[in-house]
């Protein structure tokens, strides 16, 4: 069995994403988790750039990524967009090296279907990531005696 095959084999058993990205944030491999997010082949999400798959807000941060210097990331969260899922993932991304280049290997755990959301659903009274303004109504308080 080659490298590449049993990789795949074992990858492909994870329900979590997996993602092998190079240095210039480029889908170098992936399993079939990633496939069924995006509805296309995985001939197809190999070359794409990860950004692609990220939602447009979570962008910068996502490329922080693969910028250099390199580095892992531990537990790095993002929000994904692609036609077929729309939630928050959690990733683990470590470097690899692969001959003469490095690459960072990447597994996206889905946070929004584990129930271990951070925030509240969108609609849900004060939702919003941390840090954002609310969208409610601020409250009113009474004056002091």
């Amino acid at each position: 069995i080659q490298a590449s095959t049993l990789w795949r084999s074992v990858a492909d058993l994870s329900p979590n994403l997996i993602l092998i990205l190079d240095g210039r944030g480029r889908i170098v491999d992936c399993n079939v988790a990633v496939v069924r997010i995006t509805g296309q082949f995985r001939s197809q999400v190999q070359g794409t750039r990860f950004v692609d798959l990220v939602d447009p807000h979570d962008r910068v941060k996502a490329v922080q990524v693969y910028r250099r210097p390199m580095r892992e990331h531990p537990a790095w969260e993002l929000n994904l967009r692609t036609p077929r899922v729309q939630g928050l993932y959690t990733f683990d991304c470590r470097l690899l090296r692969e001959g003469d280049r490095w690459l960072i290997a990447c597994s996206g755990h889905d946070l929004t279907q584990s129930g271990s959301e951070l925030w509240p659903a969108a609609g849900e009274a004060g939702a919003g990531r941390p840090g954002e303004a609310s969208r409610a109504a601020p409250a009113t308080q009474s004056p002091s005696p």
